[in-house]
């Protein structure tokens, strides 16, 4: 009996860790390519949602959601915004990470992960706000 307790409390712990693992993909494993959706450096700790146009000699020219243009953007201004309703697993993250979140709307800002809570993250904002957000809100932070 005490066997089957322990089996049973190893599997309780292992398999969501498991399931977790087999359902987060990390992004610096993605091509970025024209036509993709990302979240692209506006101004400072300040991102918005973007679509890449063009990209040349390593830098990338982008549309953001209100049609403004971005143009030269560094590689470590555009991040991947691998979360998609077509079934691509959101990236995987742990308490510490430094990520870019969605704030409100469009605009996404820098930010840390304070603690994981399931699909949820509560994390600190650049400028100290404190928020709690979907794991699929958030994409690693380029640098």
């Amino acid at each position: 009996m005490k066997k089957l307790l322990m089996v049973l409390v190893v599997m309780a712990v292992a398999l969501p860790a498991l399931v977790l693992a087999q359902q987060c993909k990390e992004p610096d494993k993605v091509d970025l390519k024209p036509g993709m959706k990302v979240v692209a450096q506006w101004q400072g700790d300040n991102w918005w949602l973007a679509k890449i146009n063009a990209i040349n000699k390593g830098r990338f020219n982008v549309t953001y959601s209100d049609n403004t243009k971005g143009m030269n953007k560094k590689k470590e201004q555009v991040a991947y915004y691998i979360y998609d309703k077509s079934g691509t697993p959101p990236p995987c993250f742990k308490e510490g990470d430094k990520v870019v979140a969605q704030w409100k709307g469009d605009s996404w800002w820098k930010a840390r992960i304070e603690k994981i809570k399931g699909s949820d993250a509560d994390i600190t904002y650049s400028d100290g706000e404190k928020g709690t957000r979907k794991l699929t809100d958030m994409v690693r932070d380029p640098w």
